[in-house]
């Protein structure tokens, strides 16, 4: 079983070199989806993903789609270790998993994970295995082919 501190320490660890992104919303949304845009704008500029609070995260969740594939990478580390207390994570947790699972419907999900390394890779699949141990919930989707090394 893995210990929930030393997951959080390995996803620090995995994504700690990550560079803060150049640009955090994928500009087209913008005449689709300005409310969600400024909100990502007004709550992610503030924030590096070490320093945004859970309660924005959850409330956000929904949202990640409209960021950069870069953005998305950079505030990751922050909902995996959301996703670890998956029963409090709520749709954001869901939504995290849903990014990296075998039935993602995302169409950035191939361009994301094409963003990790194999050590951010490792801990993904270590945060999936997690949630499946802990909270057995039939709902716990598995994770995408992708993610495991070739």
């Amino acid at each position: 079983m893995t210990n929930k501190d030393v997951l959080i320490t390995a996803i620090s660890d995995a994504f700690k070199a990550t560079p803060l992104p150049h640009q955090l919303v994928d500009t087209a949304f913008e005449l689709h989806r300005p409310f969600e845009l400024s909100y990502l704008r007004r709550i992610f500029n503030s924030y590096s993903w070490k320093d945004i609070s859970q309660q924005h995260l959850v409330q956000s969740g929904s949202m990640l789609i409209y960021m950069t594939e870069e953005a998305y990478v950079y505030y990751l580390p922050a909902y995996l270790i959301l996703v670890l207390d998956y029963d409090t994570s709520d749709f954001a947790g869901r939504c995290t998993l849903n990014m990296f699972s075998e039935n993602s419907s995302s169409p950035q999900q191939e361009a994301i994970i094409s963003l990790l390394n194999e050590q951010q890779k490792r801990v993904v699949l270590q945060v999936f295995q997690y949630v499946q141990e802990h909270y057995f919930e039939e709902g716990v989707p598995k994770p995408s082919n992708l993610l495991h090394p070739v």
